[in-house]
This record gives C-alpha cells, structure tokens and sequence, in this order.
C-alpha cells in the first residue's frame, strides 16, 4: 500500500515535467554508439566500448545525482536544468578585515 501511495506523488511530477525523460534519454542515446558497432567491428567496438566505460566511471555519478535531485524538485513543484535558487548563494563567508 506504501507503494501505491508513492507512485502517484512520482508520476504526477515527471508528467509535469518531461524534461526527465529527456534527460534519461540522452543518457541511452549517449550509449548508442557501442550497440551499433557490435555488428560491424567487434575489436572497435570493444575499444569504443572501455572509452565509454571510463568516461561514464567519473561522469556517471554526478549525473545520476543531479537526476535525483531533479526527482525531488519534480515531486515538490517543477524542475529545470538551471541550479535552484538556494544553491547559488555561498553556503559560507569568510570576512577579510583590512588593516
């Protein structure tokens, strides 16, 4: 029952904003290149392969992150691939006093 409460929450935000899915898109289309390539050259494609695999090893994280985030700002109202207004200000300050 849990879970049917959580789905409506998430559903309604990703009907109200797709932007995720395109996201999510861009990440299958990014990976594209090593599933045509199977079928052509498969020492090129093992190659492209691992040149993907260790971009994706260091990008992977910080995207999967921001969709997180995304998710979240989606369930509370809209999202968008600007950086939320609370996240712009310094978090801390330091004062330089002159002398």
């Amino acid at each position: 029952m849990a879970v049917l409460k959580a789905l409506q929450p998430a559903a309604n935000g990703l009907f109200r904003n797709p932007i995720l899915f395109v996201i999510t898109g861009l990440y299958g289309i990014v990976q594209l290149p090593q599933l045509l390539l199977q079928s052509q050259d498969p020492i090129v494609a093992a190659l492209v392969s691992l040149v993907f695999s260790g971009i994706l090893l260091f990008v992977a994280p910080f995207f999967q992150g921001g969709l997180l985030a995304m998710g979240d700002e989606a369930i509370t109202g809209t999202t968008s691939l600007n950086t939320p207004p609370h996240l712009r200000t310094p978090r801390c300050s330091v004062a330089v006093s002159g002398q």
